[in-house]
């Protein structure tokens, strides 16, 4: 069964962690839907200093463990900023 939260990521300071809330072996990480106006966003991976890519308000990004592995409860396994304010995202566990 998938287990959801929710993180908000800002264009302020240094990109942001995406942290796993569980143990799973995948996080798709989306904008929120019921949000007015999305905004467009900026992933780094695995680490903050990597060089980013954009991705467009209503993209969705999925970060995998590796065959046979896990990502565990409590890894970062990128890093988001927005483009402008900030923004509620949604993690879906699976």
């Amino acid at each position: 069964m998938a287990k959801t939260a929710t993180a908000t990521f800002d264009n302020v300071g240094n990109p942001d962690p995406v942290t796993a809330p569980v143990s799973c072996r995948r996080i798709t990480v989306r904008q929120d839907a019921s949000v007015a106006s999305p905004v467009a966003y900026i992933v780094h991976a695995p680490a903050s200093g990597d060089p980013g890519f954009h991705k467009y308000p209503a993209e969705s990004t999925v970060f995998e463990a590796l065959p046979g592995a896990f990502i565990q409860a409590g890894d970062v396994v990128g890093y988001i900023e927005t483009t402008s304010g900030s923004a509620t995202f949604e993690l879906i566990c699976e």
